[in-house]
């Protein structure tokens, strides 16, 4: 990082120099020429560098790949504790089921009934036979009460 900034003031130093000779001198003059070599040669030994420490382009700055690499360290930090508490939570629904499970177990053998006790089929059928010939009986005492009315 100190090399990267020390390359940058020597770069920024090598511009000024080449500005104030064109100030005075023309462009083909021998001394403008090599100050734009050493220009450019400061400028692919900046970008080497920054490939180096993995920021890419001219654009790109050290306080960039910092900034992303503390991002990515922030989002690090909150999967591994989302991570934890996913684990967590499975192990608390592992012990739960586990629990509950014990609920689930036959505490006496189940066997098939031997008689069935509902729905009373005789009961019932005796029952509605003795209501409906109440009701018959009721409605043949109405017809010949109204059938001798009318005589």
């Amino acid at each position: 990082m100190g090399l990267l900034s020390a390359m940058q003031s020597e770069l920024a130093k090598a511009m000024v120099e080449r500005d104030q000779l064109l100030s005075f001198v023309g462009n083909d003059d021998q001394r403008v020429v090599q100050a734009g070599r050493r220009i450019d040669a400061i400028e692919k030994r900046i970008d080497d560098e920054r490939s180096a420490l993995g920021a890419e382009g001219p654009g790109t700055t050290l306080t960039d790949v910092v900034g992303s690499y503390e991002a990515l360290k922030v989002d690090l930090e909150f999967a591994q504790a989302a991570y934890t508490q996913a684990l967590a939570a499975e192990t608390a629904a592992r012990a739960e089921a586990r629990r509950q499970s014990r609920y689930l177990a036959p505490h006496v053998t189940p066997t098939s009934a031997e008689d069935s006790l509902y729905p009373r089929r005789a009961l019932l059928s005796g029952l509605a036979l003795l209501f409906l010939s109440l009701g018959w009986g009721t409605l043949m005492l109405f017809y010949y009460n109204v059938r001798d009315g009318s005589r």
